[in-house]
Parts: structure tokens; C-alpha cells; sequence
């Protein structure tokens, strides 16, 4: 009885413990100027991580982002997949302690990457850090 209480009490507490442990850094706003329709005009967009100085982001560091696609096979097995597919990456303008403030460094557009609805980065989009 002893060992099941004890194995219970472990799972419970690996189950509380991993999403603490998982560092889920995402896009959670986007802004952009508001387009007057000049000939030519290009709309700036800056886009808020939420990785900062105390994830070792500074001014001028590069974060690829993600957008998770997940489908579903309709047939036999009903399974769902999910694919991490990368969009491009976005430069650092401004970091403080817990966020940072990017602007689009480079996209991932073309025959080379799956088809993307919105091909610009998004909220929910997640980032890492580029490494070199």
C-alpha cells in the first residue's frame, strides 16, 4: 500500500513539475504601423517574445520562429501529427529582464518550405535562439 501511495505521490508531482520545466517562449503581440497606401509603402511590424535578458537575449540576437501545424489523418488510424515547421527569423531591437521587442530579420519564403496560410510570423509562434 505504501509503494502504490509513493508512486502516486511521484507521478503527481512529475506531472506538476514539467510545465514548469518547459520553456515555451512565444510571439504574444504584434504591432505594426498602420498603412496609408503610398505606392511602394513598406508596414513595419515589430513582433513581443517573451524571452528576455534573463534567457541571455540582448540587442542584436537572432530567434528562429515556428508555427506548429498539426493534422489529422482522416483514414484508418485517426492519428493526429504535428510538424514544427520554421518561418524565418526575427533580430532583437530592445530586451529587458522577461521580454523582448524583434523585427523580421529573414523569411523562409518559397518552394523550400511547406505551404503556410499566413506566412508572416503570429501570435502563438514559437521562438529559440539561434546558435551558431
Amino acid at each position: 500500500m505504501k509503494t502504490n501511495l509513493q508512486k502516486l505521490l511521484s507521478v503527481v508531482c512529475l506531472l506538476l513539475i514539467t510545465p514548469a520545466l518547459a520553456n515555451n517562449y512565444v510571439i504574444y503581440s504584434v504591432s505594426q504601423n498602420i498603412p496609408m497606401g503610398y505606392d511602394n509603402e513598406v508596414v513595419k511590424k515589430n513582433y513581443y517574445v517573451n524571452m528576455g535578458l534573463n534567457q541571455g537575449v540582448k540587442e542584436g540576437t537572432i530567434l528562429a520562429v515556428y508555427r506548429r501545424i498539426v493534422k489529422q489523418d482522416p483514414y484508418e488510424t485517426k492519428t493526429r501529427y504535428s510538424h514544427k515547421v520554421k518561418l524565418g527569423e526575427v533580430k532583437v531591437l530592445h530586451a529587458e529582464n522577461n521580454t523582448a521587442i524583434t523585427t523580421i530579420q529573414d523569411l523562409d519564403i518559397g518552394t523550400s518550405r511547406p505551404m503556410i496560410e499566413i506566412e508572416a510570423p503570429m501570435i502563438g509562434d514559437s521562438v529559440e535562439v539561434v546558435t551558431q
